[in-house]
């Protein structure tokens, strides 16, 4: 055999142990189906991740999701905006086929914010600088205005 052939085979040889890899690394998978608790609806686009891992997937419209993953213990976390963080923990020694997932609601506190109608001396002279500068010192510059 000519090293061309044996670089050929070897390349060869070498892609199908990568392109086989995933195959072999995850052997169980982690389907389930996310739902707010009060209303049973599916919740959209969660994020769903096994925690200390680059495993995850987002919940699809009607709120599932699939991950595959190798044999071990893990930790399932979902979380999603205006949503208590949920954490599982599970082994796939007894991995069912799927799981609900209630999730509960988490209410989001905003702080106030005032406006004032008012503007002070300082805003009017920054405006001025901020159109001298945006919109120029031509002819049409000062026909415009903000």
């Amino acid at each position: 055999m000519n090293t061309k052939n044996f670089q050929i085979s070897f390349f060869f040889l070498l892609v199908l142990s990568f392109l086989d890899f995933p195959s072999t690394y995850a052997q169980y998978v982690m389907k389930g189906r996310v739902v707010d608790a009060e209303t049973f609806q599916p919740v959209e686009f969660a994020t769903v991740f096994i925690n200390n891992s680059t495993f995850g997937d987002i919940t699809d419209r009607n709120g599932v999701f699939e991950i595959p993953i190798p044999a071990g213990n893990y930790e399932l976390v979902i979380s999603f905006m205006g949503y208590q963080t949920f954490k599982f923990p599970f082994s796939t020694q007894e991995l069912r086929e799927s799981y609900e997932f209630r999730i509960l609601q988490e209410p989001i506190d905003l702080e106030e914010a005032k406006v004032q109608d008012k503007r002070d001396r300082e805003w009017f002279r920054n405006l001025k600088i901020f159109e001298e500068l945006f919109l120029g010192n031509s002819i049409n510059g000062k026909k415009s205005g903000i």
